[in-house]
């Protein structure tokens, strides 16, 4: 059994596109903004992070929200898109 615990969604996306067989040159579009959501994806944390210890130095709140309500959704719909 393989644990997924911290693979990236950027990995597990490549793994996807690689496998895939009926991809063409009209996905093109999709298969890139996925690749670009998915690396938001994956660093969100961390962007979270560094938002949250420059609003403790300027004493501030910090600049973007702690949850991401959106990305994960609509990732799934180019997903969806690609099959």
């Amino acid at each position: 059994m393989t644990d997924f615990t911290d693979e990236r969604v950027s990995d597990a996306l490549e793994a996807a596109i690689g496998a895939a067989t009926h991809l063409t040159a009209r996905d093109a579009a999709t298969v890139a903004a996925a690749r670009a959501l998915a690396a938001k994806i994956d660093a969100w944390d961390e962007i979270v992070s560094w938002a949250l210890d420059d609003a403790a130095v300027n004493g501030t709140r910090p600049t973007v929200p702690a949850n991401d309500n959106t990305s994960l959704g609509t990732f799934l719909k180019y997903m969806e898109a690609l099959q």
